[in-house]
């Protein structure tokens, strides 16, 4: 990994592990920040990321990646159930385990996950390619 980049603490999106698990950031997943967003995306829809990072005075922004909404899961529980997300299911953001419980491996856990679980766990396509440009 490089020195200096912009992932997610809570890799929200997932680039992290994206990368870790399967060598390339086109399996993107993104299912705990900004639920007022997540709850509005339907298959299809494009989605960019950016951060702010401030610098004395200013903020500076910087592009991180994007991604085509292949599916918006409104039931988590799929991840675990569903053969076909079975890769997602070492993500840091699912935010369930098996048992519906609360589950983050990884950073401070939020208090408010049930609000978040209401938005979808949105995975973007991996045919269209999402991507990512790690700042160094």
């Amino acid at each position: 990994m490089l020195a200096n980049n912009f992932y997610d603490w809570g890799d929200d999106p997932s680039f992290f592990m994206s990368k870790q698990l399967f060598g390339n950031f086109n399996h993107v997943t993104w299912g705990v920040c900004r639920r007022n967003v997540r709850i509005q995306l339907s298959e299809g829809d494009v989605v960019i990321f950016f951060c702010g990072k401030a610098d004395k005075r200013f903020w500076n922004y910087y592009f991180i990646g994007y991604g085509t909404v292949q599916c918006a899961l409104a039931n988590r529980q799929q991840i675990w159930t569903e053969e076909a997300y079975k890769s997602y299911r070492k993500y840091y953001n699912v935010l369930v385990n098996i048992n519906g419980n609360h589950y983050e491996p990884f950073g401070e856990p939020h208090d408010d996950w049930k609000k978040r679980i209401q938005a979808s766990y949105i995975i973007f396509n991996p045919l269209c390619r999402s991507g990512v440009c790690i700042i160094s």
